[in-house]
């Protein structure tokens, strides 16, 4: 027995340590210390027993390589959401729920154009009068250049983004 005590002494002295003494070191568990090992983090010298150096620098490249992984994780999590997003707004496009600003517009100068046509006629359609047509003209023309500077507002406010400064009703008039 003493020579068995003697080789555990030496394995100790040549900076070897038992799996529950490398958790130790480490704060964690000897399960863990194996598990390291399996996955070829720390070598062994024999059974059952790691040199110091080796558990701590294997401890470390593990760290490490799980910071690394992170990371690529954390961007592949960010580039993951993009694309969700990208979907998202198909899908919304898709649905018609969501409509190109160009398209919006062009819908809005089409119903525009058929209101001026509308309420231009009526004038003439009012009186034969042309003093009564004139005033009424005016009137119409003074409401018409309103709506149409209220939609040049409201088109350069979506076209920037900023739909706060679009003009609001209440200020309108």
């Amino acid at each position: 027995m003493p020579k068995t005590a003697g080789v555990r002494g030496a394995d100790e002295a040549a900076g070897t340590i038992a799996p529950d003494v490398a958790a130790k070191l480490l704060m964690v568990t000897p399960e863990w210390i194996r598990r390291l090992s399996k996955d070829g983090w720390i070598p062994k010298v024999e059974r059952g027993r790691y040199r110091v150096v080796d558990v701590v620098q294997g401890y470390i490249r593990f760290l490490k390589d799980e910071a690394r992984r992170s990371s690529k994780t954390a961007s592949h999590s960010r580039l993951q959401d993009v694309r969700t997003r990208k979907e998202e707004l198909a899908v919304a496009q898709a649905e018609r729920e969501l409509v190109p600003l160009a398209e919006a517009m062009t819908l809005v100068d089409e119903v525009a154009g058929a209101v001026v046509a509308r309420v231009n006629a009526i004038p003439a359609r009012v009186t034969r009068n042309i003093e009564q047509r004139s005033l009424l003209q005016r009137e119409v023309d003074d409401a018409l250049a309103e709506v149409a500077d209220r939609i040049e507002k409201l088109r350069d406010a979506y076209r920037s983004g900023d739909q706060d400064s679009a003009p609001d009703e209440e200020s309108q008039g």
